[in-house]
């Protein structure tokens, strides 16, 4: 559920042709990912929205361009106008699909937002490893991870507590001269 590469264009607004269907690829073997499914399933929408299952034979007929593997390990959306939606970015079209979240999705899509949605995913996605697949899920090992994907927000990496508290005795001592 991570964002593997560059995150693609917001959900389109205003201008722009709005997708009237999204397909959402997930894993199948991930007891979150379907829990996921069947409430988004449930939701009143504005798209059309069709869970596949990722890697399966028909999202390999479907989007044979797309890697099979990473989209098991990736959530990864598709509008019916072929734009592709992978990590923090997928995660937004999802809920831009949804009645009731499409207010949220377009306050996410901003880039002052992205901290908040990498957190929360960065939340799930261990949620993912270690309770809800019980070993089954097909996640990403620390070594896929991105510059932008880290596996511990920055606030808990060791040393945090000791920079900051640095950088605010620097900023004190500026202020005093």
């Amino acid at each position: 559920m991570h964002d593997p590469a560059p995150t693609p264009a917001p959900p389109p607004t205003g201008g722009g042709a709005s997708p009237s269907s999204l397909t959402v690829l997930y894993d199948v073997h991930c007891g979150l990912c379907r829990w996921i499914k069947s409430w988004l399933e449930a939701q009143p929408s504005y798209l059309t929205v069709e869970l596949i299952a990722a890697g399966s034979p028909e999202a390999t007929a479907r989007y044979p361009s797309l890697d099979a593997l990473e989209t098991q390990t990736t959530l990864t959306v598709v509008s019916d106008d072929g734009r592709v939606y992978q990590g923090e970015a997928g995660f937004v079209m999802c809920l831009y699909a949804l009645v009731g979240y499409r207010e949220w999705a377009l306050r996410l899509a901003r880039p002052v937002w992205r901290p908040l949605l990498r957190l929360g995913l960065w939340a799930l996605e261990r949620l993912r490893r270690t309770t809800a697949c019980e070993g089954a899920c097909r996640t990403r090992t620390p070594a896929h991870l991105t510059q932008h994907d880290t596996p511990e927000p920055w606030y808990l990496q060791p040393g945090a507590r000791h920079r900051l508290r640095e950088r605010l005795q620097q900023r004190q001592a500026q202020e005093h001269r």
